[in-house]
């Protein structure tokens, strides 16, 4: 587990009802205390009265220019030790029986968290809403398995002109649930013990990828994930990504290619790789060459940012990622189904 001190341990839940709460909610923070603050406050409404808990695991360099929003815990890292790990470090100071893992950038509306809690609660193993971006719009919320095609049409971006492709998003139909292969890391609900049992989020993963990873492993054992279109989350998009543009579309990358190198060989992963690295060196050119086609005469604010998508298409071209899709899954869970978060 990554070096860390408690900032703050309150006695709290945030709703009516005294005792261990019942839902743990698990956010992970970097440098968005303005849209934390957002997301904390809907947590009555979207929860209701159903007592609970609020752990936050800053990963910002300290200090911020703001207050601190108050949670039941905040655990600040005293370095960045990435998403996947963050969480699980939550997942282990958790106290309720059910976790919903939530980023900070989103803003639950009435009764949505709930819904997904009591989706938890009646059978399946894990539950997510439908996402809106910041027009109202569906954003992606499920997707298919990882697969050949979806994965080509990604690597080429494609996605970017056909973003509700069924190859990567699949789009809520009707009003009831719908079992699916894959959920957002944005927001999802899953019993602690189930999220134990089936290892947390592999911590090789820095960023990115890791809900895939996990849903992946759901799905090979033939546990039901549900897709629930009445709860309602607004997904900002970027909060944390705007801080730090450069790593992020880097680590975006590379946790593809490593999603790749664990799902594919042979032709279809020489194939796939072609794509990708023909992919990032495309946009990389496009994003560059967009201030001459705008007539402006400074760089586009872009530019900068996807100059990172280069540097990982020559890392994918020189085979940088066929070590890392070959490691281990990492966790820092230490804890066992039974075990106790105080234990």
């Amino acid at each position: 587990m990554p070096p860390f001190e408690l900032i703050a341990s309150e006695a709290v839940h945030f709703a009516p009802g005294s005792g261990t709460p019942q839902i743990s909610v698990l956010i992970v923070a970097y440098k968005c205390e303005a849209l934390l603050g957002a997301c904390v406050t809907a947590l009555h409404v979207a929860l209701g009265d159903r007592p609970y808990e609020v752990i936050v695991v800053d990963n910002s360099p300290p200090p911020e220019d703001v207050p601190p929003v108050a949670v039941t815990r905040r655990i600040r890292n005293l370095t960045n030790c990435g998403f996947a790990a963050a969480v699980n470090q939550a997942a282990q100071a958790a106290l309720g029986d059910c976790l919903v893992i939530l980023n900070p950038d989103t803003v639950p509306e009435v009764g949505s968290l709930g819904q997904l809690v009591d989706a938890v609660r009646s059978g399946c193993v894990a539950a997510g809403p439908l996402l809106l971006d910041r027009n109202g719009g569906a954003a992606v919320s499920a997707r298919p398995a990882v697969n050949f095609t979806g994965q080509l049409f990604e690597g080429l971006f494609l996605h970017l002109l056909w973003p509700a492709n069924s190859l990567v998003a699949i789009s809520a139909r009707t009003a009831l649930p719908i079992r699916v292969d894959c959920l957002s890391g944005a927001c999802f609900a899953i019993s602690r013990r189930d999220f134990i049992k089936f290892g947390g989020f592999d911590e090789t993963f820095f960023l990115y990828g890791e809900d895939v990873d996990f849903f992946e492993r759901l799905r090979l054992s033939g546990a039901r994930v549900e897709f629930v279109p009445t709860a309602r989350v607004l997904h900002h998009q970027g909060g944390s990504v705007l801080q730090d543009p450069a790593l992020f579309i880097r680590e975006l990358h590379r946790s593809r290619a490593r999603i790749l190198h664990r799902r594919f060989s042979g032709w279809r992963l020489m194939f796939l790789r072609i794509a990708q690295q023909s992919g990032l060196l495309g946009i990389a050119a496009l994003c560059r060459a967009a201030p001459l086609l705008r007539g402006r005469d400074r760089e586009w604010p872009k530019a900068q940012h996807f100059v990172e998508a280069a540097r990982v298409a020559r890392e994918v071209r020189d085979h940088s990622y066929e070590t890392l899709g070959q490691l281990p899954a990492r966790t820092s869970l230490r804890l066992t189904v039974g075990d106790s978060a105080a234990a």
